[in-house]
This record gives C-alpha cells, structure tokens and sequence, in this order.
C-alpha cells in the first residue's frame, strides 16, 4: 500500500471511532481565516505604531539637523550683501543659502500641511467735571522757563514722523476732516497761519492720488504724519510721500514719490531718510543697483531714499526683502531686520547700511524681533534681543552682541531671560544697561550689564503681574529708574523700577480703568518731562480719543496721580514750551500754565 492511500484510511479510521463527519476542507479553511482576522488586526495595529514612533524618531532627527543647519547658518561672523543683476541670479543665490530639506522633511511638511496686586491705586472713569482745558488737579511746581516739546522716539538725534510736530514757535498739525486730511499751523497765541487740504500726488504723472486705494480697508492717506526743518513740510501718506517749502504762508510742492507702501522713515538733521515698497513682483525691478541678503524670501523690492532737505538732491539703492521689517537708525547705520520662518522656528536677518546708503553686510539672529526697540547699536557694538517660542522653553529669549569692526558675534546669551515660555514684550537701552521685560503669566523685568560687551550678564530681575509693553529710562536727582506702560487683566496701567543693585518696584501698579484698552501703543504721542525739584517723572498721553492726560510719578514714594486733564474730542499731542502746555485741536489750541493754582 501506497503511504498516501495509507494516511487516508488512518484519518477515516480515526474519525470513525470518534463519531465525527468528515468536513470538506475549504470550510476548515474560511474557519482559520475568521479566526485570524483579530490577530492580524492586532499585529497590523502593532506594527503601524511602532512605525509611526519609527518613522517620528527620523523625522525628529531630520527636523533637528534642519534646525541646526539653519542655526549654524552665518551667526559667528558678518555676510556679505550680493548686488544682484538678473531674477535667475537671485532665485540661485535664494536657493543656495536657504537650509536645505531631507526627503523626511518633504514628506511630513507635505502631511503638516493639512493639519492684579492687592492695595492697587485705581485710576477711575474719567469725570467730566474734571476736564475744564487744563485746569490743574494737583499742586504744580515751582520751577522756572520748562520745556519739552521733542516728539518722544527711540534713538536721541533721529526724529521720527508724527502727527504733530513743535519748533518751539510754531505748531504744526494733521488732522481729519469728513475723512479727508487737513494741515494746520498754530502760533503760541492759538492764531491760524494756515488750514489747508493736503492733496497727494503721483510722482509719475503729477496728479492727484488715487484715494480710492486702500489698505487693509482705509484709504492710504488715513495716516497721515509729519516731519518739520525750518521751512520744510515733509508730510507722508501709507503710500506716499510729499515735501513743501513754507513761504510766505504759503505751501509750495518740492518733492512727490508714491509706493505701494511706505514703511517707515527718519530725519537726521538735513538729511531726509525714508524706505517704500517700489515693486511686489522682483521679477520686473531695475538691477541696476539693487542688493540681497542671500537669505530672505524674495517677495518685494524696497527702496531706501535720502533726501537732501537743503539742495533737494536725492540718492537711493533697492534692497529684495520680505514684507514684514524692523527698522533701526542712528546716526551712523540703518538697519532693516526680517523674520524668516523656516520649518516651525524663526531667524532674523539683519541688513547693515551706513548713512551714506553703502550696503555693510548680514547678521542674523536666533528667533524674531518683537519691535525697533529690540534693536540698538553704541559704539561699534550691535545689540539685539530676540524671541523664538518655537525653542526649548529655557532657550527662547536671546541677546546676542556683534562687533561690526571686527564683523563677528562676541557674546550671546540664550539661556536666563524668561521661563516656562515667557517671550520678550519690551526692551530699552541705557548705555552699558539693557532692560528686557518677558511675560507668559507674570511680569519679569531683567536687567542685564552690558559694560564687558564680550561677557554680558544678567544681573537682576523682579517679577510683577501683568506686563510692560513700552520702558523708558529717567535719571532723576542723579537716580535711575525704569518707567514700564503696559497691560493687566486687559486693563492698561504704569509702573515704576528703580534701578539698584536690586531693582525693586517703587510704589504699586497705577491702574486706568474705563479707558481704552492699548492706550499705550503709539509711543510718539508720550509727553516726558523729568523734575529734579518735585522729584517727579510728568507723563502726557493720549487717554482716549477725546481725553488727553498728563500724570505725575513721585519717583521717592511711587504715588501717580493725574495732574491735567484736557477734553480734545480726536488724535492729539501735548508740547511744553516755557512753562505752558500746548495741545492742538481741529477747532483750537488748549494751552495752559504749569505753575501752582
């Protein structure tokens, strides 16, 4: 017998004695495949998670030698700035320098794509009873000739536009009418010398500006500011720019260019800088005489003027950027610092030009720049403090130090400034002291020695609730102290520091509720005047759109209290001009004494 025949007859033997039937085999079959269909359903699960913590541990790793490429890109020593002379030639040079991806990063970035202290002073509702045009509420002092009448801005000796503007004779006001905007110059006698409608032309053609341009839904002219030099009226609109000569009370047209956006500016004694958006296509500019980073994303063409206010000779250079820009000026350097945003985490490039619109180079920092005020330069040193939440969050605040002589970073401090995520709100400089505030729930302000700039060091910060969103340094009888303006529980309020071996907060938060919230985001419209006397910091802001507000700070006890109210029913500013303050209206000049009732 065969065995094959041999197995058969056992099996049928076998069931036999069992008393079983013989069962067809497929059915075996579907029965096996049922049961296996959990398991395999287990397994399959099994391994798609161990292959997705696979596959996340390379993308991690990939994303990480991403990031430390891009940290490691240019940040020990100056770049070059590449005048460019063809599109092709910058689309290479964007191409070459940008961090380079790995296939992993392709892949998941194509996945990702489609996913109040206690005993507070409170400053309450403003009583109308009050605002009488400055009568005064609190006892003045006694001083004699005080004035003040510099718009406030971020570098002494660099003016910046605003809506009005005093040469100590004359003021001089932009205001609104049935949306339209109105010039006006007042004499400290409240006279009208003039009240004209500024009326924008194209630079091309020399006609009237297209008022039905709009940006981010208001006309372009709805912002308008001003500058004032002798008997130059610079006046500036979001998209253009128009000089004057006052003679003889009358404006004369000097100088017109338009943008599609102006976006910022500065006057440096005669010399008239400012930066507008020529182009948002790089694909039609003149490459004639125009530079690039290496770095930024090429969207637009910018253009940097200076304007020669006593010959009207004018020079300019084009520089490719991004559309979002900090701007920096002192005397000596320009800086226009972009936010670059690479794979979850943010890089600043900051490109250096001298006064004489020489192109210098490229730094770049970890993170962004929350405002102007994060950058300065003293002497040959470049200080800048940055923020990157995307970082581990002992490491998101920065403050790195550049040589520009010897055109390399010296110091850095990436660890110590905030905690648990706290990004920076605000900076200031005073000399060889910079002060930084960061905030996530409490307000730390730290103050770090910057005398040694190759070894800067943190050497002090005192937390407080809330936080400040503008500093100012004072010296008052030979003390400093650290004025913060900022925001608590969405209400706004002041606080006062002084600067000690430990800084301590002198008095309590000032609270100003039933106000509107934000009053401090314009930094041009603060009226400043320290008092050794009254041992006092005096403090004007605008309020609300129909109050202004002047305060006075007792640095020695921390007391505020308001000191003038006035009613201005719009956007105003406050000027002091031997011992009397000056505030235009569109239908008035308030003034009053600032002596004792």
């Amino acid at each position: 017998m065969k065995l094959n025949d041999f197995n058969k007859n056992l099996k049928q033997e076998y069931e036999e004695n069992l008393n079983l039937k013989p069962k067809k085999i497929k059915n075996k079959k579907s029965v096996l495949q049922i049961s296996l269909i959990p398991a395999f359903a287990i397994a399959g699960l099994l391994i798609a998670i161990v292959s997705g913590l696979l596959l996340e541990q390379v993308y991690v790793k990939n994303y990480n030698n991403s990031i430390k490429q891009a940290y490691n890109f240019d940040y020990e020593s100056k770049d070059q700035m590449y005048k460019v002379n063809n599109y092709n030639e910058l689309k290479e040079l964007y191409n070459k320098n940008k961090p380079k991806k790995s296939w992993m990063d392709e892949l998941f970035s194509f996945f990702e794509s489609t996913k109040t202290s206690s005993g507070d002073l409170v400053d309450g509702a403003p009583d109308l009873a009050d605002f009488e045009g400055g009568t005064a509420t609190s006892d003045a002092p006694s001083e004699e000739a005080r004035t003040q009448f510099d718009t406030n801005v971020q570098e002494a000796g660099v003016d910046e536009a605003d809506i009005a503007k005093c040469d100590g004779t004359y003021i001089y006001y932009l205001y609104y009418s049935n949306y339209e905007p109105y010039f006006k110059i007042y004499d400290l006698s409240g006279n009208v010398i003039i009240n004209q409608k500024i009326t924008f032309h194209n630079d091309n053609a020399n006609q009237e500006f297209d008022y039905a341009l709009y940006y981010y839904g208001y006309p372009y002219y709805s912002n308008c500011k001003l500058y004032i030099r002798g008997n130059n009226i610079i006046i500036e609109s979001g998209t253009a720019v128009t000089i004057y000569k006052l003679e003889n009370n009358q404006l004369t047209l000097e100088y017109v260019s338009s943008f599609n956006r102006l976006a910022t500016s500065r006057l440096i004694d005669n010399y008239y800088y400012f930066i507008g958006c020529v182009s948002y296509s790089t694909s039609v500019a003149n490459y004639d005489d125009l530079y690039y980073d290496g770095f930024s994303n090429y969207n637009y063409i910018y253009r940097l003027y200076r304007f020669n206010l006593d010959t009207n000779d004018v020079e300019s250079v084009d520089l490719v950027d991004s559309y979002y820009s900090t701007y920096y000026m002192n005397k000596d350097y320009i800086v226009i610092a972009t936010d670059i945003y690479y794979d979850g985490d943010y890089i600043t490039a900051l490109k250096l030009f001298d006064t004489d619109l020489n192109p210098l180079g490229v730094y770049r920092v970890k993170g962004e720049l929350n405002d102007n005020f994060a950058i300065n330069i003293k002497d040959k040193y470049l200080r800048v403090v940055s923020t990157n939440v995307c970082r581990k969050k002992e490491m998101v605040n920065n403050l790195a130090i550049f040589d520009l002589k010897e055109e390399k970073r010296i110091a850095l401090i990436d660890k110590g400034l905030g905690e648990d995520l706290e990004s920076v709100k605000s900076v200031t400089y005073n000399g060889d002291k910079c002060f930084v505030v960061t905030f996530f729930t409490t307000d730390p302000l730290y103050e770090i020695d910057l005398s040694d700039p190759y070894n800067p060091v943190i050497v002090d910060s005192y937390a407080a609730p809330g936080y400040s969103a503008y500093l100012k340094t004072f010296v008052v009888n030979n003390e400093t102290y650290v004025l913060g303006l900022g925001y608590i529980d969405f209400d706004n309020k002041i606080s006062l520091y002084k600067d000690e071996d430990k800084n301590v907060q002198i008095g309590e938060d000032y609270i100003i509720y039933n106000c509107d919230y934000g009053m401090f985001n314009d930094y041009h419209s603060y009226l400043f005047y320290v008092s050794d006397a009254d041992n006092a910091i005096y403090f004007g802001v605008q309020r609300t759109y129909e109050f202004y507000t002047m305060y006075k700070i007792n640095v020695s006890t921390g007391e505020i209290t308001q000191f003038k109210n006035y009613t201005t029913n719009g956007d105003t500013r406050c000027f002091l001009i031997n011992s009397v303050f000056y505030i235009p209206t569109r239908t008035e000049l308030i003034t009053s004494t600032f002596t004792t009732i």
